[in-house]
């Protein structure tokens, strides 16, 4: 199963066919799921998550893509990249086994001011980390009987934030 999306703010093709370094703001989702892997009833899921920097911001309000300053992105926001990675177990009817990795990454934050647009899309993307979180969880779910579970779930969460005043270590 293959499944993707494109999210794509602003498109210009002077930014294309330009020498210059400024990039047409977008967001890209990738991801795979395989079935049945060596033995039956166990999948593996891969996905990755690219959203460039002003993907989701305009300086006129009405066509940001945000309702009451909540943005309808993706949840991590603008310049920001996650890998995805999962394993998911059936070995009986209602047991569901989950094993899953998340690796999310998220830069500094741009204003979108018209005026200033093309410097800011020339910016590194992903340049200074304002914050790192990596999470690998374990999540057991039985279905004891019709819509009545027994969830067991286990999660390590190693989640810090960059003093970007000082680029050398995290504050954890």
């Amino acid at each position: 199963h293959l499944y993707g999306s494109l999210f794509v703010d602003e498109f210009s093709i002077d930014r294309i066919t330009s020498t210059d370094k400024g990039r047409n703001p977008m967001s890209y989702k990738g991801g795979v799921t395989i079935s049945n892997l060596l033995i039956n009833n166990l999948s593996l899921t891969g996905e990755y998550t690219l959203s460039e920097i002003t993907t989701y911001k305009h300086f006129i309000d009405k066509v940001t893509y945000a309702s009451n300053s909540y943005n309808l992105g993706h949840y991590l926001g603008d310049n920001s990249q996650e890998i995805y990675l999962a394993l998911t177990y059936r070995p009986i009817r209602g047991l569901n086994i989950n094993a899953s990795y998340v690796n999310a990454i998220h830069g500094n934050e741009y204003s979108y001011f018209n005026n200033y647009i093309k410097n800011t899309l020339k910016e590194p993307l992903l340049g200074e980390l304002t914050w790192r979180n990596e999470t690998v969880a374990l999540k057991t779910t039985y279905e004891l009987f019709n819509n009545a579970y027994a969830v067991v779930n286990i999660e390590y969460n190693n989640a810090r934030g960059y003093d970007l005043s000082s680029t050398v270590t995290p504050n954890t």
